[in-house]
């Protein structure tokens, strides 16, 4: 059995199981990526890196983007 290979998760909460039981899931479910869609990601994320550090105001704080996607999606995030 895998758990008793991981004897960590065994200390983890009831919550905190629950949140990797997720996270599992959702990595079981992501689209494989190839090594080009990962270089794609990194260079978009590297410009608009580059584009926030010439212009810090172009940049939102994690309580607005929490906003815009519970205003779009319904989600909550506890944090």
């Amino acid at each position: 059995m895998v758990l008793e290979t991981l004897p960590e998760v065994k200390s983890l909460s009831a919550e905190q199981k629950l949140i990797l039981t997720q996270e599992l899931l959702d990595e079981l479910h992501a689209p494989a990526m190839s090594p080009e869609q990962d270089q794609a990601i990194l260079e978009v994320l590297d410009a608009r890196f580059e584009a926030y550090q010439a212009d810090p105001s172009t940049g939102s704080t994690w309580q607005e983007v929490r906003a815009r996607l519970r205003e779009k999606t319904g989600a909550s995030w506890q944090k």
